[in-house]
């Protein structure tokens, strides 16, 4: 925007005139007096012979992040931790908090697999189940496993 003005006032000998402001005005979609403001440093920074720098330096607004231990997770049971909801309140924040902490990649799911310790026998015992499901007359041909409508598990 400061740029378009510079372009604008070279006719006018640096003098920044109403139709210039109302024109700028319209081609970003400010108001007038915006661009009256950005003009206004400008000059400010020119004179006190600063680097002209127009940006807004709002990057420090807003609220403040909650700050977090993540070494606490550590010291949670596994079983206290299942879920979100448990989570926050062990850590004494709120789910939306630790969601985006999980959206950083700061925290993040864990799981284990269903059966972690299965024996060989255990293993061979499933596995015969499972061969047992499949119906004997399609074994040969394209084997598929029988209706399970007669079987509760």
């Amino acid at each position: 925007m400061y740029e378009a003005l510079l372009w604008r006032c070279i006719s006018t000998k640096g003098r920044l005139t109403r139709e210039i402001v109302e024109e700028v005005a319209a081609s970003f979609s400010v108001s007038a007096r915006t661009v009256r403001r950005i003009w206004q440093h400008a000059r400010q920074c020119f004179l006190r012979g600063a680097e002209i720098d127009v940006s807004n330096h709002r990057s420090h607004c807003g609220r403040k992040r909650v700050q977090i231990d993540l070494n606490m997770l550590r010291h949670i049971p596994v079983s206290k931790r299942r879920t979100l909801d448990d989570l926050s309140r062990h850590l004494k924040v709120s789910k939306a908090t630790l969601s985006k902490l999980k959206k950083e990649g700061l925290i993040r799911k864990h799981s284990n697999s269903l059966k972690p310790h299965l024996t060989q026998q255990n293993m061979k015992k499933r596995l015969q189940w499972c061969i047992s499901m499949l119906d004997p007359a399609t074994i040969h041909i394209d084997p598929c496993f029988r209706d399970f409508y007669d079987i509760v598990r």
